[in-house]
């Protein structure tokens, strides 16, 4: 018996070794006069969204690809229905995850954690806060963590003021932005006299937030970044209390760029499935190939695996970047 065991090992130890040191062969990399765009750019969301809008608007041709589509309804656009967005079945993306060991004492797994698919991603569907408060700390520790100063509180709020479009405070405020593309503002307080509110715990907590010291009255302020207090927190909304989000970034870019000197199109309810390789000076993405009308098997539009999808490749004369989130931006690497 210990013969035919050790000539399995040998063999499967050659195999290992062949397998460790033997790279796939890349084909050569394309003429990129050829590419249909400049960037690819995979997720239509938070990290994908803004960065395809701004090399648009640079003068690049860009193909927003998202297993999502454009949904525009109560639910994307009321901010107190956020709750009923993250269980809206066109944006719905239902994962569950596991983060205990197994044996563990007390666990708790299949943890969900919803996301969205669509143009915007999860900020059609988040809770609206725009909260930057106590985040200097966070910022500051990464920073020492990679060395690397750019993710300092100093540096990331000023990207903060660069995409804020400030709509409640005055433009002479040092903290904030007033000519960016994601619009803040503040509920009117003129609410809390609706008699839907008068409830005898609501007006006792207010009463207590009101007796508990002085209100912050920006939450947002660099003096502000770690008080302690009652304050009126601001919102990722408009002038007329909708929404702002990446969608309308994406969407008013993608108008803009008909005229322009850029280009903006997006692929939706498209699954990109795989990220293209070519042999250069290093390996180097030359295109990304998509399966249109395809789903994630998450969302609820999935009707099961396709034994064969129908896919096409888009070729791209710079890069493809690959931002579809934690979970699904693994897929087409």
């Amino acid at each position: 018996m210990i013969l035919p065991k050790l000539l399995e090992f040998t063999l499967l130890l050659r195999l290992s070794l062949v397998a460790a040191t033997t790279k796939p062969k890349l084909p050569a990399c394309p003429d990129p006069a050829r590419a249909e765009y400049d960037f690819v750019v995979v997720g239509a969301g938070a990290g994908g969204g803004p960065l395809a809008a701004r090399l648009a608007e640079s003068g690049f041709s860009v193909l927003v690809v998202d297993a999502g589509h454009d949904v525009v309804n109560v639910n994307t656009t009321i901010p107190f229905y956020f709750s009923r967005a993250v269980e809206d079945p066109q944006l719905e993306l239902n994962y569950t995850y596991n983060e205990f060991s197994p044996g563990a004492k007390f666990p708790r797994d299949g943890a969900w954690y919803p996301r969205a698919r669509g143009l915007g991603g999860s900020t059609i569907h988040n809770a609206l806060i725009n909260n930057i408060a106590l985040t200097g700390h966070d910022f500051d520790s990464i920073a020492a963590m990679f060395n690397d100063s750019t993710w300092s509180n100093d540096n990331m709020r000023k990207y903060f003021k660069k995409i804020e479009h400030n709509l409640y405070l005055n433009q002479s405020n040092p903290d904030h932005g007033f000519h960016g593309w994601l619009k803040t503002n503040i509920n009117p307080t003129s609410v809390l006299a609706n008699p839907m509110f008068a409830d005898p715990q609501l007006i006792d907590i207010a009463t207590t937030l009101a007796t508990s010291g002085a209100p912050i009255d920006d939450l947002n302020s660099v003096a502000n970044d770690a008080a302690t207090g009652a304050a009126n927190p601001s919102y990722t909304i408009d002038e007329n209390h909708n929404r702002s989000s990446v969608h309308d970034r994406l969407v008013a870019v993608e108008a803009a760029s008909r005229s322009g000197n850029g280009k903006l199109d997006f692929a939706l309810d498209t699954l990109a499935t795989k990220v293209l390789l070519c042999d250069g000076e290093r390996p180097k993405a030359y295109g990304v190939e998509i399966a249109r009308g395809a789903a994630l098997a998450v969302a609820g539009n999935f009707r099961g695996k396709e034994k064969s999808l129908k896919t096409e490749v888009v070729r791209v004369r710079y890069e493809v970047i690959v931002s579809a989130g934690v979970f699904p931006s693994f897929a087409p690497l």
